[in-house]
């Protein structure tokens, strides 16, 4: 509960095109759930024995590296979350794959969760 009481405020604005319910469960309570219409997932690979990615899996091994959340106006997101205590890798959006406006969270703030904040360009 610790973890949803954490994340739920901070993340009140994502996802944009999404239904939001409760499902009540007899072990667990209440445990909220997001349904995003819209879900992509990503498999990378490093490039390079020095990449991020190979630093990543060499650290942890394979597995998720990070959660990336589509967002508008994501300077307005990251002053949302600064306001709230999360500590970002970037505090200025910088571009990212396919041109993309992009930003970290710090996991140390989120759980050990590295988050990622997408904005796309040109409607993409």
């Amino acid at each position: 509960m610790h973890d949803i009481c954490f994340f739920l405020p901070r993340f009140a604005w994502w996802p944009r095109r999404a239904s939001r319910t409760k499902v009540r469960n007899p072990r667990r309570g209440i445990i909220p759930e997001c349904h995003p219409q819209i879900f992509y997932s990503h498999l990378l690979e490093p490039l390079s024995e020095h990449s991020p990615i190979a630093s990543f899996i060499e650290k942890r091994g394979e597995g998720i590296h990070h959660v990336a959340l589509g967002v508008d106006h994501i300077e307005q997101r990251i002053e949302e979350l600064k306001n709230n205590g999360i500590r970002m890798i970037h505090e200025q959006p910088k571009r990212g794959a396919g041109g993309a406006r992009i930003a970290f969270m710090h996991p140390k703030s989120a759980r050990g969760v590295l988050y990622e904040l997408c904005e796309k360009v040109g409607g993409q």
